[in-house]
């Protein structure tokens, strides 16, 4: 399987849970950071979007992130 991991230390300098771009999703992120100068919305809603999936992961074995905020598209993009 292959996947993009983004930045796991940039997401945590600004409290963001790190997450991963798996492959059902890559194609609409690569196209998402290719337009990012005329809709910075796309790629922000992918990018929520396999935040929650590891948000479900982690919950799922009961991990706690430490500084756990509530994202919302316009606060963190």
């Amino acid at each position: 399987m292959s996947v993009t991991i983004v930045y796991e230390e940039e997401c945590l300098k600004y409290n963001i849970i790190p997450f991963i771009i798996e492959n059902n999703l890559k194609t609409f992120y690569y196209r998402g950071l290719k337009e990012w100068n005329n809709e910075k919305g796309y790629v922000a809603d992918i990018c929520l979007m396999a935040l929650d999936k590891y948000k479900a992961y982690l919950d799922y074995y009961r991990i706690e992130f430490f500084n756990e905020v509530v994202y919302e598209k316009n606060s963190i993009f």
